[in-house]
């Protein structure tokens, strides 16, 4: 019975998270893309969308930890220095 309320707990978080998320990716991809004409004014905005989205997938990560017992590591962690 726990399983199961963790999992609808997941899919109904999904529900309201999901379409954030991909608003503000989409948005600042988008913003990304028109402002490429000048290449000054969309590489902060690019800077911006790739920070966003690697906030955006530790929340997901957390998320899926936290609802799903799936520990998923972070692609972009860089092994310790020996």
């Amino acid at each position: 019975p726990g399983r199961t309320w963790r999992d609808l707990c997941f899919v109904t978080t999904g529900t309201v998270t999901t379409p954030v998320l991909f608003t503000v990716t989409v948005t600042l991809l988008s913003t990304t893309a028109g402002l490429a004409i000048t290449v000054l004014l969309a590489l902060p905005v690019a800077w911006l969308l790739f920070a966003a989205t690697d906030v955006m997938a530790g929340f997901e990560r957390g998320r899926v930890a936290a609802l799903a017992d799936v520990d998923l590591d972070d692609p972009t962690r860089r092994p310790d220095a020996p």
